[in-house]
């Protein structure tokens, strides 16, 4: 190694091993049977570690290993390695990656050592924004190609429109949509905190002038939730998506409606002639209001969308999963579709949350707006403790049977496995001692 341009935090796990190995060897065998070889609480036997360097030939390398804790016959703790991914840098041949590797999957403290070793530091301006995929900074969503990186690095792409440029004109998905003559709006909107090119994309694949809708995102001074109420929660753009059909974003707001109304009907037909039944019955009856009917088959869930001339059948899946719950009902003589979804408010970094039920949709016949008494009546009936705490269960239920399932199928393999070597013990293979440590 020539020099050394970074590593990781896990080279303090090799002293760590090192002091082990001056211990007796009862301590040793000890602390590796307890997982506490590389540090007092760390519980784990395995880390893996990284490092960048120039090498003996002038090449920046990149390379990245697990490694393993084992114990040896004589009670000696011995480390082994298995290379991950790793590449080879040369200004005049570019990079040769290893193990296909992918740059983009880097951890950005590794990038940006790399960036500024290479004098690539424009591609680190900008303040950190959180829709930008692999890396916090601006210009990580476009850095995700092998082929681009390659080319940021030998300064064959020195600024960020060019960036965008060449990223527009080779990426699988984006290429589609001939946008390189618009790189400077695309390049705008990256830099919006409330605006996710991901997002944007999606819409842009539906519209029949890509161009002309890009320009309105950029023009528009909104932020993701208005974009979605224009296009209906994003069920408008999934359904075209489906059926493979074309939007102009200049079109009115009924127009759309009439739109969306006519591709739930088609996927609808669609979905019947390949429908087979699909039951996910409750474990409790529901506490419900007069009126009121829990949906919990598949045909049902069709029959309610085609009469009353919604996509309520496209969210089967998550009904399934427990993740809505749908309801028919009548108040006021008239009716209504309802779906009520969990909702988690984070209470202490994700670790704990309260959670409480509430009204993900709810719609009359073609999606007309249910009137301020139904609203009203479902609210009063949504608060109530025993309705609340009957979703909560059927969540849980469903979580267990789950669970329940996969410790099924971990068993099966097990006795498979067993069954594969007559039934003896699968047992490591013996180890030859080690004295060295192969670092």
């Amino acid at each position: 190694m020539k020099r050394l341009v970074y590593e990781s935090q896990g080279s303090q796990y090799f002293q760590a091993v090192k002091d082990v190995q001056q211990l007796d060897g009862d301590m040793q065998r000890f602390l590796y049977f307890s997982k506490r070889v590389l540090s007092k609480h760390s519980g784990s036997n395995t880390f893996t570690y990284s490092k960048v360097y120039w090498n003996d030939d002038n090449e920046l390398v990149y390379v990245s290993a697990t490694y393993k804790v084992m114990l040896s016959k004589t009670n000696k703790v011995f480390l082994t390695n298995t290379l991950n991914a790793g590449f080879k840098f040369r200004p005049d041949k570019g990079i040769e990656f290893w193990k296909g590797m992918k740059f983009c999957a880097l951890d950005s403290a590794t990038k940006e050592a790399i960036y500024r070793e290479l004098g690539c530091e424009w591609v680190l301006d900008g303040v950190p924004s959180k829709y930008s995929g692999h890396m916090n900074y601006y210009y990580g969503y476009f850095l995700r190609s092998n082929a681009i990186i390659n080319r940021v690095l030998r300064k064959r792409i020195t600024n960020p429109l060019d960036l965008v440029r060449a990223f527009l004109s080779n990426d699988g998905k984006w290429r589609d949509l001939k946008l390189r003559s618009n790189a400077a709006l695309v390049l705008k909107l990256a830099k919006q905190d409330k605006v996710e090119l991901e997002y944007i994309f999606e819409c842009l694949q539906v519209e029949e002038n890509p161009s002309r809708l890009l320009q309105w995102f950029a023009t528009k001074e909104s932020h993701k939730c208005e974009f979605q109420t224009y296009y209906h929660h994003g069920d408008l753009r999934w359904e075209l998506v489906r059926l493979g059909k074309k939007i102009n974003c200049n079109w009115s707001h009924k127009r759309l409606d009439e739109l969306h109304t006519r591709c739930s009907r088609d996927i609808r037909e669609m979905e019947l002639k390949y429908m087979d039944t699909i039951k996910y019955p409750y474990s409790q009856p529901c506490p419900m209001l007069p009126n009121m009917e829990l949906i919990d088959t598949n045909l049902r869930l069709w029959e309610e969308g085609s009469i009353m001339s919604h996509c309520i059948y496209s969210y089967l899946q998550s009904a399934i999963e427990r993740r809505v719950f749908h309801f028919h009902g009548t108040f006021g003589g008239e009716d209504f579709s309802l779906a009520v979804q969990e909702y988690r408010k984070w209470v202490d970094e994700e670790v704990e949350y309260v959670s409480k039920f509430e009204v993900q949709q709810m719609h009359q016949a073609y999606n007309k707006s249910c009137t301020p008494e139904q609203r009203i009546a479902i609210n009063d009936w949504l608060s109530r403790t025993e309705v609340q705490q009957w979703f909560a269960n059927e969540v849980k239920v469903y979580e267990e049977e789950i669970k329940a399932k996969q410790q099924a199928q971990i068993q099966a393999k097990i006795s498979e496995t067993q069954a594969r070597v007559n039934g003896l013990p699968l047992a490591p293979p013996p180890l030859d001692d080690l004295e060295d440590l192969p670092f």
